[in-house]
């Protein structure tokens, strides 16, 4: 093939001479060409999918919208007649006769004149034009880094005949498959530009660039010309490519076996050191592949710096970048690696993508493990990887078309983790060293030979004399996920009887190691039935007993310890961590401590001298275990509730009352005006001690059940106010009250204000009735005021978001260890106004779907928040049934933004020396939003505006978490006539009263604080006496300090306090509207909404 390149236009002519040999045992009556440059074109397959997937790669496409509200195009539909990429066959012979040929896209289509029977050859000759399109996947001109000309699968390339038949894939920017060839290419080019790629150079003395032999020694003449022609042979490849540019630094060095590694890289200080730092890395790489695949097959490799990533080809690869060393060595051993499965081997690419991009990334994850020194299982993060997406309920097989995949997301998974994931599992099933003789064989027997997925299945078989055609099917061709469980641990006399359990359905052997008290341990090795043989015993250092074959249609699998249950400290499955199990725990140590929970339990009620409460020691050991939860983690005494799905704590009734658990009691936060509730004289501060004549202390969070009855019945319930207890029959009626929005108004010319107090099963309908109004009335801007709003029903958050979003936008994720525990929540209604700014409001009792809304509304650059950060209540709650009608009621996942921020602010199982829950991340952790805008975690959701709030001080922070103004207002108002007050200010002496509550309080704690304080000091060198000492010096400073801090801020405090008695005094709606055009916080509203600020704050 010989080509002139104009450098000028990026156009080239060429001609092609093809020895075709047909070794095939069929006729071939035509031949089918590649003409990948045509994929650079508006209206291409590539450009449509591009458009049609729904996550193009970023490098393809551009963003025609906003950054908040992008919409994305495929770069290829822009390019101009200039710029697309082309390939155009001007003439076509066999055996020197015109051919008849049609060309379909990226396709040519040649019927031939004679046709090639088996064995059999023909000539093939071609004339044809190019044009090189801009740098848009892989190859192009004027890439990012300023390489002027990558050039890959720049010329018609014949398609690949075999078994199978013909491969004429269409090119959609996916992968390739190539013909075995000898090449000899000659290229015309500026007499400036330097040139590397596939091939040894053969007139490199007359070439220079530092490709002549000895430099110093034979001296390049000067071209006189314009142009050089550069010669290449290039022997047994399936590819031929190239760079040129005319600034480009050549380093060369000789690797292993004598083979010269060249290094072309941009003459720009960004990127010369780390290109020259990896030099004999790569050759320390080189020898690794030599070792444990086998020797490299040419003489010649080299790293280009071109392209927009990195890409293998014959005897080079192209590598964007350099900037970054490690990304730089990363991806370059990456690279390298494929010389060896997609250019030695050649697997088809588009088919088996995991053979190739999968065995690829196994051994280059091995070679930088080995270069750095690092210890543990190398692979541990492409399990975590595979198995995040296996629970997500979304993987495909790995058998889909490279091109077909649903997402690009899927491809890499698939292709990149699974694919290494594959071999690395199969070490476990065969063993490591057979794994490594597997790959070897693979090499030596199919070198050169296109293998398919059998063929290196039959490699490890022979190795290994392991059936495995059941792994190849089940881990490739499939979804099926390998799920194992320790069922049950019994003692058997003075042996031990273990239960495993099949839980997913794909099979495995299985490894179980026992630990046993004395420090010894022992492995039981279960061949799965269909592998007919046996993996060796690769550490002998542990007692190995092989055990019956497990037969896959059996779940469950019987085995005997010879030691009693009690000897045994540890029993694990897998220990090698080497099973892509998408369940791993620990179930033996449940299960252990159980049996001596039940055993203790009888025994104790056997012999103790008093009578025992069975069902009182129970719950006092429930009680106990559940110390180290959440405070929403909670074990139900009665089973009065049949539905088993996710809600809030803090809800709603067909009443008309807000309600919330202090000290394990419930009280009433707020009565909706002219509910059912308001008419029979509940107020804020009632504790509801039963309902329906049930306890309620005892029945627990489950009320919700119980508050919500049939239209037209009546539900009975018994307060507690003052000390007295008063019953109400309390009528159930259709919501023909506003029960979640007290108030939408417009406030301001043009300005729109909704106050949404909760999320119950209205709250969608009355937000979409105020907004609705609210735009009939003029109002330009709308501000939403969750301020307080202590969340309710997900679902109804959800329905919320999508009045100002586009139908289908994502959420919400909740993510839990379990694969029925992974949802994403989607807008399902199509939105009410997208465009329309919208303002906010949150505070530090803002708390779960409020902050779905609100942290929702600012990743998707939507909503500017302004405030002060939220509560931080993003755990999701699901009740379990159990034995003898009881349930449990577990926190089995969080809730996470669009930009992925964790809502949950406290980790309730990393406490202080007090006991109190840690802060989950940091609130400094940097989140992007749809538009790139920064947004921080850390817990809660934190505003783009910040505004003071009396609530900013820790102490009073903890007073409303902990409800303590509310109690002191219950007991307050019970000496007080406040009710027929016009007014309410609070004086000295309410101060007093309020300062001896709170010292009371910190004196009732004063004890429990001191033990906890001495149980963490038990971990240092304190003896008993002095622990005591030393923490109840803790405590009294800590006393006092919070005694001056109170003190301090006696003026927020008494507004916190006058805020929550005019909540008795005055219904809501009254309340808000008498304060509302005061606030400072609307005002700064009205000011963002209206100065400019909104739009340079959303980036519109």
């Amino acid at each position: 093939m010989a080509v002139n390149m104009d450098v000028k236009n990026y156009r080239y002519r060429g001609v092609q001479k093809l020895n075709y040999y047909n070794e095939s045992p069929d006729t071939l009556k035509k031949v089918f060409y590649h003409l990948y440059f045509n994929a650079f074109q508006p209206g291409s397959e590539m450009d449509i999918h591009l458009k049609n997937i729904s996550d193009p790669d970023q490098r393809m496409i551009n963003n025609k919208g906003t950054k908040a509200d992008p919409t994305y195009e495929s770069r290829i539909s822009l390019l101009k007649p200039n710029e697309i990429g082309y390939l155009k066959v001007l003439s076509l012979k066999q055996d020197g006769i015109p051919l008849s040929y049609k060309v379909e896209g990226t396709i040519l289509e040649v019927t031939l004149n004679t046709f090639l029977s088996p064995r059999n050859s023909t000539v093939l000759e071609m004339t044809f034009e190019g044009q090189v399109p801009l740098q848009i996947r892989r190859s192009g001109r004027n890439s990012n880094d300023g390489i002027a000309l990558s050039m890959t699968q720049w010329y018609p390339k014949i398609a690949e005949y075999d078994t199978q038949g013909w491969h004429t894939d269409p090119y959609i920017a996916r992968e390739f498959q190539g013909v075995w060839g000898d090449f000899d290419v000659s290229i015309t080019i500026d007499k400036n530009y330097m040139i590397g790629g596939t091939g040894y150079l053969q007139n490199h003395n007359e070439i220079g660039f530092g490709y002549e032999d000895e430099e110093g020694i034979v001296e390049v003449k000067k071209h006189r010309g314009k142009t050089k022609t550069w010669r290449f042979i290039a022997p047994n490849v399936h590819d031929f490519a190239w760079v040129a540019d005319p600034k480009l630094i050549h380093d060369k060095l000789i690797g292993p076996n004598n083979v010269t590694l060249h290094f072309l890289y941009k003459d720009k200080n960004r990127f010369k050191k780390n290109w020259q730092a990896i030099q004999p890395k790569m050759s320390e790489v080189m020898q690794f592949f030599n070792t444990h695949i086998g020797d490299y097959p040419w003489n010649q490799y080299s790293f280009l710096q071109g392209g927009d990533g990195g890409m293998e080809y014959a005897m080079c690869t192209l590598v964007a970048g350099g900037e970054n060393y490690d990304g730089l060595l990363g991806t370059c051993i990456h690279e390298l690696a494929h010389s060896w499965f997609q250019h030695a081997l050649a697997s088809n690419e588009s088919l088996y993508a995991w053979m190739d991009e999968g065995f690829t990334s196994y051994i280059s994850t091995l070679a930088k493990t080995a270069l750095n020194g690092a210890n543990g299982n190398p692979f541990e993060r492409a399990y975590k990887t595979y198995t995040s997406l296996a629970i997500s309920g979304e993987e495909e097989p790995a058998t889909t078309h490279a091109d077909r995949f649903s997402h690009n997301f899927m491809y890499s998974i698939s292709a990149y983790v699974k694919g290494q994931i594959f071999l690395s599992q199969l070490g476990y099933i065969i063993g490591n060293e057979n794994l490594s003789k597997a790959l070897k064989k693979y090499y030596v027997d199919f070198k050169m030979k296109h293998p398919f997925p059998n063929d290196f299945i039959r490699s490890a078989e022979k190795v290994s004399d392991i059936h495995l055609g059941w792994y190849l099917n089940e881990w490739i061709e499939t979804t099926h996920q390998i799920d194992y469980a320790i069922e049950k641990v019994q003692s058997k006399g003075d042996k031990t009887r273990v239960t495993l359990k099949r839980l997913g359905q794909m099979p495995m052997p299985i490894d179980v190691e026992v630990e046993y008290q004395d420090g010894t341990k022992a492995l039981f090795y279960i061949p799965l039935r269909m592998m007919r043989g046996e993996k060796p015993n690769e550490n002998l250092s542990i007692k190995r007993i092989v055990l019956d074959d497990w037969a896959w249609a059996y779940p469950s699998y019987q085995f005997e310890i010879s030691k009693d249950v009690s000897q045994i400290k540890l029993i694990k499955i897998d220990p090698s961590g080497l099973m892509a199990d998408v369940h791993k725990g620990d179930p033996f140590e449940i299960t252990k401590q159980i049996e001596i929970y039940a055993d203790f339990f009888k025994t104790l009620n056997k012999n103790y001298v008093d009578p025992i409460s069975a069902s009182e020691l129970n719950a006092k050991g429930i009680k106990k275990m559940l110390e180290g939860t959440d405070p929403y983690t909670v074990f139900v005494s009665q089973r009065n509730i049949e539905q088993s799905k996710l809600y809030s704590e803090t809800v709603s009734s067909n009443i008309g009352i807000q309600y919330a658990f202090i000290d394990k009691k419930i009280y009433i936060t707020n009565i909706i005006k002219d509910s059912p509730a308001d008419r029979k004289d509940l107020k804020i501060g009632d504790e509801i001690t039963s309902i329906l004549d049930f306890n309620v202390e005892e029945f627990g969070e489950q009320i919700t059940v119980l508050l919500n009855g049939a239209v037209g019945s009546n539900i009975n319930l018994t307060t507690l106010r003052n000390g007295k207890q008063t019953k109400h029959a309390i009528p159930v009626q259709h919501m023909g009250y506003n029960s979640c929005v007290p108030l939408f108004k417009k406030i301001d010319s043009d300005v729109g204000y909704i106050a949404l107090r909760e999320f119950s099963k209205q709250a969608y309908k009355e937000v979409e009735t105020a907004l609705a109004f609210l735009k009939t009335e003029g109002a330009k801007a709308i501000i939403l005021d969750l301020r307080g709003n202590p969340g309710g029903l997900l679902e109804q958050a959800v329905d919320i978001v999508s009045l100002f979003v586009p139908k289908r936008t994502k959420v919400v994720t909740v993510k839990g260890k379990k694969q029925t525990h992974f949802k994403e929540y989607f807008t399902p209604k199509k939105p009410l106004d997208t465009e329309i700014p919208l303002i906010i409001l949150v505070n530090s009792r803002s708390a779960s779907s409020s902050e779905i809304v609100a942290g929702s509304l600012q990743d998707l650059d939507r909503a500017v928040i302004i405030g002060q950060r939220s509560f931080g209540k993003g755990l999701v709650q699901r009740y379990f049934d159990l034995k003898y009608d009881t349930q449990v009621k577990i926190t089995i996942a969080r809730y996470y933004t669009p930009s992925g921020r964790c809502i949950q602010a406290l980790d309730y199982s990393k406490r202080d020396a007090l006991g109190h829950a840690q802060q989950i991340g940091n609130q400094e952790d940097i989140f992007k939003t749809k538009g790139g805008r920064s947004v921080f975690g850390g817990g809660g959701i934190s505003p783009d505006i910040v505004l003071k709030s009396i609530s900013d001080s820790e102490l009073i922070q903890q007073m409303e978490r902990n409800y303590l103004i509310f109690k002191f207002v219950n007991e307050y108002i019970s000496t007080q006539n406040i009710e027929k007050r016009k007014s309410f200010s609070f004086l000295d002496s309410d101060w007093q009263t309020f300062r001896i509550y709170y010292k009371n309080i910190l004196e009732h704690s004063r004890e429990e604080k001191v033990l906890a304080i001495q149980k963490t000091l038990e971990k240092y060198d304190y003896n008993p006496e002095n622990r005591q000492k030393l923490a109840v010096k803790w405590i009294d400073e800590l006393t006092e300090k919070t005694l001056k801090d109170l003190e301090n801020l006696r003026e927020p405090i008494s507004k916190s306090i006058e805020i929550e008695v005019a909540r008795r005094i005055y219904d809501e709606k009254t309340l808000l509207e008498s304060k509302l055009e005061k606030e400072k916080i609307i005002k700064k509203s009205i000011n963002v909404l209206k100065s400019g600020a909104y739009k340079k704050l959303i980036g519109k």
